[in-house]
């Protein structure tokens, strides 16, 4: 799977947390909402500084990766198998980020689990 497939992917499926999310899908579209983050929070802070709009668009780019993120990293727990439950573990420092990590890394199942069919590779 490339960038752009897998970045057409995760938006379509920003706030649904069934189905099961393959490794590259996961890890391209991870990485594109960090880099677009990154470069929203620079241009906002640098044209609304600190006062409340700057600090309400801040939120709202959060709130939006957040969101992306959550999504992507429960359904990709699910390709491995694992409850999106499990996604609470990033709330211990450091060992569930760890262990969170673990999960994301591992080839997903191959064929249809309780979360849904295998995710389609392109």
């Amino acid at each position: 799977m490339d960038l752009a497939t897998a970045v057409r992917k995760g938006i379509e499926n920003i706030g649904n947390f069934e189905g099961r999310s393959g490794r590259a899908e996961f890890w391209w579209f991870v990485l594109a909402v960090w880099v677009v983050e990154v470069i929203l929070l620079m241009l906002i802070n640098v044209i609304f500084g600190g006062g409340f709009l700057g600090n309400l668009l801040w939120f709202t780019v959060w709130v939006v990766g957040f969101l992306a993120y959550l999504s992507v990293g429960i359904r990709r727990l699910h390709d491995v198998n694992q409850s999106g439950w499990m996604v609470l573990l990033g709330l211990i420092p450091c060992i569930g980020t760890i262990i969170l990590v673990i999960f994301w890394v591992q080839q997903g199942n191959p064929s249809d689990n309780q979360y849904g069919p295998p995710p389609a590779t392109a």
